[in-house]
C-alpha cells in the first residue's frame, strides 16, 4: 500500500506537467513581400503600420529588380498554440500596386493585446529599400513596439514620421542627405535616439520630437555645409538628457533654447565647460538661450529643447 502511494505521488505531479507541456506549442515563421517598379520615381511614400513588433529601415546597395522588401520574422510560445500558424492570430494588408506603398498589421479581433503579446518572443519588420530609392516614410507602431532607422553615406530620403506608444525610437543619419522634415512621437514611455553625422539637406528642415517618460539622446556632428537651416522642438516630459553637438564649419551655426530644471546640478556644471557658445543668456522662468558665437551664419540649427521634469546628463557643446 505504501508503495503504491509513493508511486501515485511522484506519477500524478509527472502526468499532470505532461498533459499540461503537451499545450505548449510554437510559432516559428518568416514571410517576404516585395514591391516591384519601372523605376524608383514611381513611389513616393511608404507606411509600414503593425500594432506590436520593431520596425527597422535599412538599404540594399545591391542592383536589385525590387524596389521595397518587408521581411516579417515571428517567435510565439504558449499554451494552446498547438496547430496554430501565423494567420490563426494577425492579418496583413499588403497594397503595393501603386505609387503609395501600404504594409498593415494586426492583431485578429477575437484576441486580447495583452495575451497576444505575452506569447510573442521576437517579432521583426525589415524594410529594406534599394540604395536609388527615395520617398516620404511612415513607421508606425501604436501599441508596443521599437522604430530603428538606419541611413548610411550617401542615401537620399524625404519626410520621415516615426510614432510609437511604448517603445523605443533611434533615428541614425549618417553622411546622407535629408530632403524632408523629420517627426518622432513617443507617447508613453521610451527612449529616443537621434544621430546626425554629417548630414546635407536639400531644402530648409523642420523636426519635431515629443517624448513621454524615457531618456533622450541627441548627437549632432556638422562639420560639412547643412546647404539649408533646422528648426526643431524637442517637447521631453520625464528622464534624462544627452545633448552633443560639434560644428567646425564656419557656415554653420546654432542657437539652442533649453529648459532646465531647477534642480538639475549637473546641468549647471556642464554649462561652465561649453565651447563656442554663449552660456549667460538667460530668459526667466530657467530658460537659457545658447547662441553660437558665430550665429547667424549661412546655415542654423535653431533648436527648443522643452523640457519639464528631465535632468541633463550630458551637455557637451562645441563650436569651433
Amino acid at each position: 500500500m505504501i508503495i503504491i502511494l509513493f508511486t501515485l505521488v511522484i506519477s500524478i505531479p509527472i502526468i499532470i506537467f505532461s498533459i499540461d507541456l503537451s499545450h505548449y506549442g510554437r510559432i516559428n515563421e518568416s514571410k517576404t513581400f516585395y514591391y516591384q517598379a519601372e523605376n524608383s520615381s514611381t513611389i513616393k511614400q511608404l507606411n509600414v503600420n503593425t500594432q506590436i513588433g520593431e520596425i527597422e529601415l535599412v538599404y540594399d546597395i545591391y542592383l536589385v529588380d525590387h524596389v521595397a522588401k518587408i521581411d516579417l520574422e515571428l517567435d510565439m510560445l504558449g499554451r494552446n498554440l498547438v496547430d496554430k500558424n501565423f494567420s490563426d492570430f494577425f492579418d496583413i494588408l499588403w497594397q503595393n500596386v501603386s505609387d503609395i506603398v501600404n504594409f498593415t498589421m494586426k492583431i485578429k479581433t477575437e484576441w486580447d493585446l495583452e495575451q497576444v503579446i505575452s506569447f510573442i518572443r521576437n517579432l521583426k519588420i525589415t524594410l529594406t529599400l534599394r540604395a536609388d530609392v527615395s520617398c516620404d516614410i511612415d513607421l508606425i507602431v501604436p501599441a508596443r513596439g521599437d522604430v530603428r532607422l538606419n541611413v548610411p553615406i550617401g542615401i537620399s530620403i524625404g519626410n520621415i514620421f516615426a510614432n510609437v506608444s511604448q517603445g523605443n525610437i533611434n533615428l541614425n543619419f549618417r553622411e546622407c542627405i535629408v530632403k524632408g522634415n523629420i517627426t518622432a512621437i513617443i507617447h508613453d514611455e521610451g527612449e529616443l535616439y537621434l544621430t546626425m553625422y554629417e548630414v546635407e539637406y536639400i531644402h530648409n528642415s523642420t523636426w519635431y520630437f515629443n517624448t513621454g517618460a524615457g531618456d533622450i539622446f541627441i548627437d549632432i556632428v556638422q562639420n560639412v555645409d547643412m546647404k539649408a537651416n533646422i528648426s526643431g522642438i524637442f517637447t521631453h516630459r520625464q528622464g534624462d538628457i544627452r545633448f552633443i553637438y560639434q560644428d567646425t564649419n564656419s557656415n554653420n551655426s546654432a542657437y539652442f533654447k533649453l529648459h532646465v530644471n531647477p534642480n538639475d546640478y549637473a546641468f549647471s556644471q556642464a554649462i561652465k565647460q561649453i565651447s563656442g557658445f554663449i552660456p549667460d543668456s538667460v530668459t526667466g522662468q530657467n530658460i537659457y538661450n545658447l547662441l553660437s558665437e558665430d550665429y547667424p551664419a549661412k546655415y542654423n540649427f535653431n533648436l527648443l529643447l522643452n523640457n519639464t521634469n528631465g535632468l541633463y546628463r550630458m551637455l557637451d557643446l562645441d563650436n569651433y
